[in-house]
């Protein structure tokens, strides 16, 4: 009888860390985020080969408006860190931002605040065609792009992360000449 009561026991433990995973799925992701970027690039065939020139930003307060519709305090909320890579050449110009969430952040909720607040007007006169939001444990991976980087992108972070959670593609509308959410 006490044995039976003990499984129980560790059964209803088990169960209840179970149900305190705030959506999150393991992960192979690990270290500096500028050096999981740069593991992003090295597994896609489009950047592989030649090396493209990418600048990578950390995000803060001054920057976060120009890719965000949402505050750097609500942004800090879920984030420990973020990093943006922009691709310099015209042709592949894409965003991509990494971004660490906290023990606290509720990943799923993340992912989908963040698919509202992308901009798709990050690159000035030139208007987002595709993005895309993926998410594995506690990294989450945003992309804004021109041409048809999102796909080749989102197979390179699934590559390195093993486990991931679907991505979530935001759609445009064309209404008079400009894309709109």
């Amino acid at each position: 009888m006490k044995k039976i009561i003990a499984l129980i026991l560790c059964l209803a433990t088990v169960f209840s860390f179970a149900g305190c995973s705030n959506g999150r799925t393991k992960t192979n992701l690990e270290g500096d985020l500028s050096e999981i970027l740069t593991s992003i690039y090295s597994n896609t065939e489009i950047y592989k080969e030649p090396a493209y020139p990418f600048v990578q930003t950390p995000i803060s307060e001054d920057n976060c408006g120009t890719n965000l519709d949402m505050t750097y305090e609500k942004l800090s909320e879920s984030v420990d860190e973020a990093v943006e890579s922009v691709s310099s050449i015209g042709a592949l110009t894409h965003s991509m931002i990494l971004y660490k969430l906290n023990d606290k952040a509720d990943v799923d909720l993340f992912v989908s605040d963040l698919s509202k607040a992308l901009k798709n007007d990050r690159f000035g006169c030139l208007k987002a065609k595709n993005s895309s939001v993926i998410a594995s444990g506690n990294y989450v991976l945003s992309i804004v792009d021109h041409g048809e980087t999102c796909e080749e992108i989102i197979t390179a972070f699934q590559k390195l992360a093993g486990e991931y959670t679907e991505s979530v593609d935001v759609e445009y509308e064309i209404s008079g000449g400009m894309l709109k959410p």
